[in-house]
């Protein structure tokens, strides 16, 4: 007794250290102290076995009988479907119980309407797979739940009208939904819906190079795109699996999670993070931003151009269900009359629910439901990736119609009354001493890097990731409290600071302020309320996601907000891993409770008067230092130790001709592509990108020698020229220096000494 006694006083010392816990009564310590060694306990480890079992009857495997052995009969309820399905029973389900249920989730499964459907947006698919979860989450026991499970399925080889697609997408959303299956089940979404991942992986990632010294941008890792350049710099965050895999989750078991009367706000809150991280992206990448498809653009031709791989494309589609087959994007896309109509109709019903809707949440239901879910199955005509949750988010228009969707919740926020000092300050006598990151470079330094992953395609799949860091939370505790406040962290451009222009919460949690007058909370990136970890809470941002990219061997500077508030004493949002609930809410069962302030608050909505600059500069005694500028740099590959390098190099004058916010410059003449990458990263910059090179000429660079031409990114020279618009993308040999250069018209234009020009951003 005496050495248990020790134990959770060692472990309330620990909380309390860590900033965790309060002083509790005995009963509320008792509960604390199961959860935390619940925490540490390996028995919330996966059952392997079950896990197995599960991946075996939802996998594509073609079956052409029953695991029984016994012939298939044709008459059998007239649709070719076994005899027996019970007839492999798990210990204590009797086979007139496990008839029962195979007949009850039979009638369910042949009776929903969505029996050809595969627009996982609309309210076809949605109710069925509703209704199919539903009958399947009356089965209590996970073991009799596979058994039935396996019988539809297994039904499903010999029975057209039950759509396997369906079936599957309910079972994973109930056993990413129900905690006691979540504990012992870990699904790999890849396998069971191979035909909506591996089409995008025709030729997976692999290195152009084995030189660490010339692996940098992603195109030199990289040697197809389903896009066209400039979009394919984007391709590491569009073309994640991982992320895929979430967005899928996500919109399977939102309307399961808690808090319930808040799921319609979640999904634009999800969104919003999405869409604010891609935009950051393209800004650091030089892209341009991203033109939201409004009901002027929509109704004109738009591009849904995405190139699918030929050698996959349909490849996985199931004999005992209706295909799924994701096929290439079209580069022009027209919406006929009556789709053009039924968005204008949903805009307007929009328009007037910004006054009648009553409240966020059900404005947000207005959004989602109607408006967001028929515009992916309209777009998805001229595209269909962008009628299934796991792929739709590789296409570039998907944030176009997303940026709209984007604007229409920030109408409805704009209509809310601005928030007030009141509002924002934190509890009283509680300031922000100091906020900082850390990691194995200097302080407020970060570095991201590719990660070659092994893949059972080619070799190795490079992903983007990050050197493990630390935030460093400073409070001054002047009135020595000792209760819960909640802390909200946002990231964005620096230069962004004063409008928090695509700032993005990353993380939002409880603590317990411990009733000393300083107080330092150090938060591990793995701790983010919003990344994904198996146990528990299977949806968030993946880990390797966590922070944006920055610049190949180049600081960008970010800027770190932080804000401590008083919160109910109930709420426990964030306190630990198992309570992670900011991008998809918690689970059925584990007790979260979470703010009841907006999403995304304080940032979400206006405040009021020019207070704003005031407290994000740091100039506000209440607040304290709320903001941090911090750097993130791109490393390339990952190195054994930080490249102190990277962050001390200054910036420099442009020294060629500035255009779009970049510098351009000639580096070398007369040289091989390589020679040409070579030098411009000798110079910290990139070699000219294709796309740009259409849109530059002679005047501009300046260049005052007419027998030259440029080096691109793809290996090909591209210009405009003195006699034609744009010169063919060719591509050169690795030794050439000289090219003949003809026009799209075929006229020759000569022979040309090719040149490195570098381009970086101002």
């Amino acid at each position: 007794m005496a050495a248990n006694t020790s134990n959770r006083c060692l472990i309330r010392i620990i909380m309390i250290i860590v900033g965790s816990a309060s002083f509790c009564s005995a009963q509320e310590d008792k509960k604390l102290t199961e959860r935390f060694m619940a925490i540490l306990s390996p028995r919330d480890e996966f059952n392997s076995d079950l896990t197995e079992r599960f991946m075996n009857v939802l996998t594509p495997a073609p079956r052409q009988e029953f695991a029984s052995g016994r012939e298939v009969d044709s008459k059998s309820h007239g649709t070719g479907e076994t005899k027996e399905p019970c007839s492999s029973l798990e210990k204590g389900y009797s086979y007139r119980n496990c008839m029962n249920d195979y007949e009850k989730l039979r009638k369910t499964v042949l009776g929903v309407s969505c029996k050809t459907c595969n627009n996982q947006f609309s309210e076809s698919w949605l109710s069925s797979r509703r209704a199919i979860a539903y009958e399947l989450g009356k089965i209590r026991q996970p073991e009799r739940l596979l058994v039935q499970v396996d019988n539809i399925m297994k039904a499903a080889q010999h029975n057209q009208k039950i759509n396997t697609n369906l079936v599957k997408s309910a079972s994973v959303a109930l056993l990413e939904s129900r905690l006691d299956l979540v504990k012992k089940v870990n699904l790999d979404h890849q396998k069971i819906f191979p035909q909506l991942y591996k089409f995008a992986h025709e030729n997976e990632q692999s290195a152009v190079t084995s030189r660490r010294d010339a692996v940098g941008e992603w195109d030199t890792l990289n040697q197809y795109s389903p896009v066209a350049e400039p979009e394919s710099k984007l391709n590491y965050f569009r073309e994640d699996d991982d992320l895929h895999q979430i967005h899928e989750t996500w919109h399977a078991t939102n309307e399961n999670r808690t808090p319930t009367n808040r799921h319609w706000e979640r999904f634009a809150s999800f969104h919003r993070i999405l869409l604010f991280r891609y935009f950051t992206e393209r800004y650091v990448e030089g892209l341009e931003n991203t033109i939201e498809l409004d009901r002027r653009r929509r109704n004109q031709v738009f591009s849904t151009e995405y190139k699918v791989s030929s050698r996959l494309s349909g490849q996985f589609a199931s004999s005992s269900s209706p295909e799924i087959k994701i096929i290439d994007g079209v580069a022009r896309c027209r919406l006929s009359n009556s789709e053009q109509s039924t968005l204008n109709q949903l805009e307007d019903d929009l328009n007037r629910g910004l006054e009648n809707s009553g409240s966020l949440e059900r404005y947000s239901r207005l959004l989602e439901v109607g408006y967001h879910n028929r515009g992916h199955g309209i777009i998805g005509r001229c595209v269909n990736a962008m009628q299934f949750t796991a792929a739709s988010a590789r296409i570039p228009v998907f944030y176009r119609w997303h940026y709209e969707v984007d604007l229409k919740y920030e109408e409805y926020l704009n209509s809310m009354s601005p928030l007030t000092y009141e509002d924002l300050l934190p509890p009283s006598g509680v300031t922000i001493e100091e906020s900082y990151v850390t990691s194995r470079c200097d302080k407020n330094q970060l570095e991201t890097f590719w990660n070659g992953r092994p893949t059972n395609i080619s070799g190795h799949q490079y992903k983007l990731d990050h050197i493990p860091f630390k935030i460093h939370i400073k409070l001054r505790n002047e009135q020595r409290h000792f209760k819960k406040v909640i802390i909200r962290i946002f990231l964005g451009l620096d230069e962004f600071w004063k409008t928090t222009k695509w700032y993005f919460e990353m993380d939002r949690f409880v603590v317990h302020l411990a009733g000393i007058r300083s107080q330092t909370i150090i938060r591990d990136a793995l701790d983010s309320s919003s990344t994904f970890i198996p146990i528990y809470n299977k949806c968030g941002l993946p880990q390797h996601l966590y922070l944006p990219k920055g610049k190949f061997r180049q600081p960008v500077k970010y800027r770190l907000l932080v804000f401590v508030n008083d919160v109910d004493q109930n709420v426990n949002e964030g306190e630990d891993r198992v309570l992670k609930n900011m991008m998809c809410g918690f689970l059925k069962g584990v007790g979260g409770v979470s703010d009841s302030r907006e999403f995304g608050f304080p940032l979400v909505r206006r405040w009021e008067g020019d207070m704003k600059e005031r407290i994000l500069s740091n100039m506000d005694r209440q607040f304290g230092n709320v903001s941090t500028v911090i750097q993130i740099a791109h490393a390339g590959l990952q190195t054994h130790s930080c490249n102190k390098g990277i962050f001390t190099k200054t910036s420099r004058k442009c020294q060629g001709v500035e255009k779009f916010g970049m510098c351009y410059w000639v580096a070398a003449k007369s040289v091989t592509n390589f020679e040409a990458v070579r030098a411009c990263r000798k110079e910290n910059a990139n070699i000219l990108e294709y796309g740009s090179a259409q849109h530059l000429t002679k005047e501009y660079l300046l260049l005052g020698d007419e027998n030259t031409m440029f080096h691109t990114n793809h290996r090909s020279i591209g210009q405009r020229g003195p006699t034609c618009i744009v010169v063919r993308k060719s591509v050169l040999s690795d030794k050439a220096t000289i090219a003949e250069v003809y026009c799209h018209d075929q006229r020759q234009m000569g022979r040309f000494h090719l040149a490195a020009l570098c381009q970086r951003r101002l």
